[in-house]
């Protein structure tokens, strides 16, 4: 999985076995833009470890979850200063993003 920075995708790759006809080990699978959801690069990209589920941060205030295909799932807006980064727990069931305020608690 890799976020293309200059055209805003989100671009999935299968691991080879053997080289392939262009002599590479990988191939891509999936690629879709993250444009309409994220108005800043992609900072963090976490995969559930079922690999049905990718969550995309960004240092805007929302998050986003997708589908492996691409399908936004959802958008959630954390309503704090920036996000830093995100992560999917190992059963696939929560997502935790670290964010940064200004107040003291």
């Amino acid at each position: 999985m890799a976020y293309m920075k200059k055209s805003q995708e989100i671009v999935a790759y299968k691991i080879l076995s053997k080289k392939n006809e262009a002599g590479k080990r990988y191939q891509e699978v999936h690629r879709f833009g993250t444009e309409k959801r994220h108005s800043s690069d992609v900072t963090s990209l976490s995969i559930s470890s079922n690999s049905k589920v990718i969550l995309t941060v960004s240092e805007e205030t929302t998050f986003n979850v997708w589908t492996m295909k691409g399908k936004h799932i959802a958008s959630i807006n954390t309503n704090q200063v920036k996000n830093n980064m995100g992560i999917i727990t190992p059963d696939s069931r929560f997502v935790s993003v670290a964010a940064w305020t200004g107040e003291v608690r």
